[in-house]
């Protein structure tokens, strides 16, 4: 009884991570829905544009999430299979979601 608690205690650190990372992925995709759209709007008058322009993000990870999955499942490192693929693409896909402001303020002008 003793050794199961030793072990489980040794997964709660990556567990409450693993819980951190959905949460924060939880949090964002409202903020990319809200803002964006407000972005959209700002240089694009009809509504339904700008709907259709959010709707194809869904369109593209329909397809592209399992593109990677099965490109990440063939990937070996000593890091594992998708490990080396959370460890570069989510800082990159930090920076970019930071830059969407500044990529409306400037890319946008008319």
């Amino acid at each position: 009884m003793e050794t199961d608690k030793k072990g489980f205690r040794k997964y709660v650190p990556i567990t409450f991570l693993i819980g951190f990372g959905f949460f924060t992925v939880g949090m964002m995709d409202p903020l990319y829905d809200s803002y964006v759209e407000i972005f959209l709007g700002n240089y694009i008058s009809k509504k339904a544009l700008v709907g259709a322009i959010m709707a194809l993000d869904n369109v593209f990870a329909l397809f592209l999430i399992p593109i990677v999955s099965i490109w990440s499942d063939r990937t070996r490192t000593p890091l594992g299979r998708r490990m080396p693929w959370i460890a570069v693409l989510l800082p990159v896909s930090a920076v970019f979601f930071a830059l969407i402001p500044y990529a409306a303020e400037y890319s946008l002008r008319p």
